[in-house]
């Protein structure tokens, strides 16, 4: 007896059911992606994301290390040409790496020819004093005296804009960044400290080898260029210290006369370079225009009245800041001035002082009382971390 066949009504209503239930089953699948594969808005990877703030952790460590500042719109082709516009998503994981990895942060860099002339808050203020004082160097009338005179013949409104969009501007960021460490300062002091490795023998050491400190932290290695070495550090650190105790601006020759009391003509030989650069030393002035080009000086060249030999500059504070700011300057002159461990028992000092009726300030009454003078030589408030 031959099977009995299925109606062809209940076949064709079945097949269509499996039909609905496949079409479904496939648009649900097409109108939600794995989130796994997709982030944001430009349905960038995550994967892709990955590796492009990889690419880029290692363009900052490469940069930085010739002392070259990153680009945002070039940075942003290289690491992630497919979607552009996912760099800020690119940048955040860039920055999570280098904080927690590499112990430091990518920072913007300010405009250039502002000098040190934008503080949160008060970026009005300390950009007139700064006017002010360069207007008094070379026999201008100041901003201040000019928005005084305008508002004596009632037009006083047309500086005051023209100051608060310029001040306005310096908050503008340049989309050019820099790494710096964010270390605490007293990690990095005691990673400094020398500590020699044991002598080797004969048979492990190599020729024309320079021996090694054994600190966890090599400075003379910390940059391929010519200006890496601590004693050129020093130098610009003592160059950056006089720059602002001169109002934040010095001209050359003035800057030139005070660096001749150190014994640093113009043409002295610096004998130091970092291990791993190849280029040859350099004389004062070559070196300065050196730290002009890498962001850590202005050189402003001013409106000259003779001919080319008598062109005159003029210095500011670079665009670099954020290695070495103003408070960090004022800190390092305090330590250089002010002996932290003052000798109570000294008791000729104590038997003078008291038959004086005076008695003699604490270090910590000297640093803030030599942080007024300062501030009061700079023209302004000090910017950079609180010390």
């Amino acid at each position: 007896m031959a099977p009995k066949r299925p109606a062809a009504g209940s076949s064709t209503q079945a097949n269509q059911k499996r039909r609905k239930e496949s079409t479904s089953s496939e648009s649900e699948g097409d109108a939600a992606p794995s989130t796994s594969t997709q982030t944001g808005k430009s349905g960038t990877s995550s994967n892709t994301l990955k590796t492009a703030a990889a690419k880029l952790v290692r363009m900052a460590l490469f940069a930085e290390y010739r002392t070259l500042p990153l680009r945002r719109d070039q940075t942003a082709r290289s690491v992630i040409p497919s979607d552009v516009r996912a760099f800020p998503a690119v940048l955040d994981r860039a920055q999570t790496t280098l904080r927690t990895k590499f112990g430091m942060e990518l920072v913007e860099l300010r405009s250039r020819h502002k000098g040190n002339m934008f503080v949160s808050g008060d970026t009005q203020s300390v950009q007139t004093q700064t006017q002010t004082q360069i207007a008094k160097k070379k026999g201008r009338p100041s901003l201040a005296a000019i928005q005084e005179e305008s508002e004596d013949e009632g037009e006083g409104e047309q500086p005051q804009t023209q100051a608060a969009t310029q001040a306005k501007k310096t908050t503008t960021g340049t989309k050019t960044y820099v790494l710096r460490s964010v270390l605490p300062a007293e990690l990095l002091a005691h990673m400094s400290i020398p500590d020699p490795l044991p002598l080797r023998d004969d048979d492990e050491r190599v020729e024309n080898e320079k021996p090694d400190s054994g600190a966890l932290l090599r400075w003379e290695k910390a940059a391929g260029t010519v200006s890496a070495h601590p004693a050129l550090l020093g130098v610009r650190t003592v160059v950056l210290c006089l720059v602002l105790c001169l109002g934040r601006v010095v001209g050359d020759d003035h800057l030139h006369a005070l660096l001749r009391r150190l014994n640093l003509q113009r043409d002295t030989l610096l004998p130091f370079t970092s291990p791993d650069s190849k280029e040859s030393y350099l004389t004062l002035d070559k070196y300065l225009d050196l730290l002009s080009k890498q962001n850590y000086l202005e050189k402003i060249k001013l409106p000259s009245t003779g001919g080319p030999s008598e062109q005159t500059y003029e210095w500011r504070w670079g665009s670099r800041e954020s290695e070495f700011s103003e408070k960090d300057a004022a800190k390092f002159i305090a330590d250089i001035l002010i002996d932290e461990n003052q000798d109570d028992d000294d008791e000729p000092r104590r038997t003078r002082n008291a038959t004086r009726g005076e008695e003699r300030p604490s270090a910590v009454d000297q640093r803030k009382r030599l942080r007024t003078d300062i501030e009061r030589s700079a023209g302004g408030p000090l910017m950079g971390d609180d010390w």
